[in-house]
């Protein structure tokens, strides 16, 4: 955001009827008192910050044109202010994503926002205060995993197919590294005792098939373990799914998209990833998984004639609406824009 500071953009969400947290003295995130009576938004979790909209600064948000004399001569001589936006935990139902979409348009109206490459979108997913089912948890995990090349291919920019905030689970995993749910297990009870568990040597074994890793996946005993199979190391994945090592109430967070001031993109991918997380607990089975996704995502994975499978797949889960609303198509053919989106808005 060109020339903002955090107090003044807290303000404007203030002025213009946004339920937003208040800044302390040092500028971060105030969480005010809950008051006597439930806030609207206490079944979805139990952290009263995430009741309302919260702004706060974010050091990894550069300027990403400084020192590339390509760049469009009014970005270059830009400067901005790194800011992250985070919205209250709300449910997946057409008044939350009007909200969403009305706070992102009215940022954009107000103040000059810019998305360029260093911005992520991150989405986190849950069912609200009830734990989501380990059966579903380990099933979703499988799916994602053999989904991971065919959404990136046909959604995600080139700069974010391997970014550092948000590693391919594909090609990044524990699981793609050929790890045995026994293995998963014990690096999960190793760091119960100590805190150099997670930074366990990784042995590489390269080209796993898709339907060994899924079948290790689905072999994990509880939350833990398949934490440390979806797990990329030193960095976060794609999909991230550490908050569930601690077997509480936490998210899982789908980091990969890249970040945008477009109100209905946000929702589109919002969207399927609820949609994904719903499908995967509630719909899917391991016989499905096994004996039908994961043979087509291997085959998709492998072809090379540049058509589109994702549609198709999205469809067979019910959620063809979803893919629309993605921009993908039923024809098979792939939209080119999808590969190449840096959004700029700049607006007095």
């Amino acid at each position: 955001m060109k020339g903002m500071r955090l107090p003044f953009v807290v303000a404007t969400l203030r002025d213009n009827g946004v339920d937003v947290n208040p800044l302390d003295k040092q500028g971060k995130v105030a969480v005010p008192p809950a008051g006597p009576q439930p806030h609207r938004f206490h079944l979805n979790t139990a952290n009263g910050e995430y009741f309302r909209w919260s702004l706060t600064t974010d050091g990894s948000l550069t300027n990403a044109w400084i020192g590339n004399r390509d760049a469009p001569p009014l970005e270059y001589k830009l400067g901005y202010t790194g800011l992250e936006l985070i919205s209250p935990a709300m449910r997946d139902e057409d008044s939350s994503y009007r909200e969403l979409e009305e706070v992102v348009d009215l940022l954009k109206a107000r103040c000059r926002v810019i998305a360029n490459v260093t911005c992520g979108l991150h989405v986190h997913a849950a069912f609200g205060l009830d734990p989501i089912p380990f059966a579903g948890l380990r099933r979703c995990a499988a799916l994602l995993f053999a989904m991971d090349p065919v959404v990136t291919a046909e959604i995600h920019p080139r700069h974010r197919r391997d970014n550092t905030f948000a590693r391919p689970v594909r090609t990044q995993s524990n699981a793609a590294m050929g790890w045995t749910a026994r293995e998963a297990f014990d690096a999960y009870q190793e760091l119960q005792h100590s805190h150099f568990g997670w930074f366990r040597e990784r042995d590489p074994r390269p080209d796993v098939p898709i339907a060994d890793a899924v079948r290790e996946i689905l072999a994990c005993s509880s939350s833990g373990p398949v934490c440390w199979m979806m797990a990329t190391s030193f960095t976060q994945g794609n999909y991230d799914f550490m908050r569930f090592a601690n077997n509480r109430n936490p998210t899982l967070e789908f980091r990969q998209h890249e970040g945008t001031v477009d109100a209905k993109r946000i929702v589109a991918w919002a969207r399927f990833c609820t949609g994904i997380l719903r499908y995967a607990v509630q719909q899917l089975t391991d016989e499905k998984l096994t004996e039908e996704v994961v043979p087509f995502c291997d085959a998709a994975e492998k072809d090379k004639s540049g058509k589109s499978h994702l549609y198709e797949l999205l469809e067979s889960f019910g959620m063809a609406d979803q893919a629309r609303g993605l921009g993908l198509q039923p024809d098979g053919q792939r939209k080119v824009s999808a590969t190449q989106r840096v959004d700029l808005t700049l607006d007095d």
